[in-house]
């Protein structure tokens, strides 16, 4: 059932993150060409509770901001900008890094692990790139943490804490599918079968169940949502009739919400999700 949904006055809204510590989402707006540095892209806060639009240039001059993600524990938020992924206080919305990716990344979505190591997707370069945030000093920056061909288009990413698995969603030339990728040493798993029992399609959006028994993940092309076991036992489609537009979804286990972004309709939606 739909709970919310905000005004269309988001600009190509592509990707959420939920900050837990004020109930706010933070909301990349490509707002126009998604490969064009234009300066015209922006991040906007809405309100989690009921979709208001608190703050629609909340922080602005970026050119087409992807995968956004939020590292709690510090408050930093990390957005991925094209060739670079970009820091922000998000206390006070002020721009405190830029790291720069390679001249041809088209860096994608953002996932940060429980020590905030941060890892971002650049799907044209089959590469993740991580930022050690570890290192003290500030020479912090944008390393390739992993590239391989077998990563196929790696857009969605996620960390599987559990299994210790950085876990990506691909959109391929044509089409991809889900793997899972050791963080310890970088193996790259097979999940399950293609097309049997894990999703192939153009795969975008990647997020948990609660129970960290399923793996959510989103397809461009046919508009749905597959709700895929961990373990590759099987996946099943979560809505009857397609949702298009949709972009890289966020699920707030906590609130039981699922938080959909609509690039084309310039409005994100909220659903509430029972996962039993």
């Amino acid at each position: 059932e739909k709970i919310w949904e905000t005004p269309s006055q988001l600009k190509n809204p592509e990707s959420i993150s939920f900050d837990s510590n004020k109930s706010l989402l933070y909301v990349s707006n490509v707002n126009g060409n998604p490969e064009k540095i234009d300066h015209n892209g922006f991040i906007s806060k809405v309100s989690s509770t009921n979709g208001t639009i608190i703050e629609l240039n909340w922080v602005s001059n970026l050119n087409a901001p992807k995968g956004i993600d939020i590292d709690n524990n510090t408050g930093k938020i990390y957005v991925s900008d094209i060739t670079e992924l970009i820091e922000i206080d998000s206390s006070s919305g002020e721009i405190t890094n830029h790291y720069p990716a390679l001249a041809n990344s088209s860096l994608n979505d953002v996932a940060i692990d429980k020590k905030g190591n941060v890892f971002v997707s650049d799907p044209p370069n089959n590469a993740i790139f991580t930022l050690d945030t570890e290192n003290a000093n500030s020479s912090k920056s944008l390393q390739i943490w992993l590239k391989s061909n077998e990563l196929n288009g790696p857009n969605g990413i996620l960390i599987d804490h559990g299994k210790n698995h950085l876990v990506v969603a691909s959109m391929g030339k044509d089409a991809g599918t889900i793997k899972a990728i050791d963080l310890n040493n970088k193996t790259i798993i097979n999940i399950g079968e293609e097309n049997k029992t894990v999703p192939v399609g153009v795969l975008d959006g990647l997020q948990m169940s609660n129970d960290e028994k399923f793996y959510y993940v989103s397809d461009w092309k046919t508009g749905n949502i597959y709700i895929v076991d961990v373990s590759g036992k099987g996946y099943h489609p979560l809505f009857n009739s397609p949702i298009q537009g949709m972009a890289d979804f966020k699920f707030i286990g906590s609130e039981g919400k699922l938080i959909i972004p609509l690039m084309q309709d310039n409005k994100i939606i909220a659903f509430r999700m029972n996962e039993n």
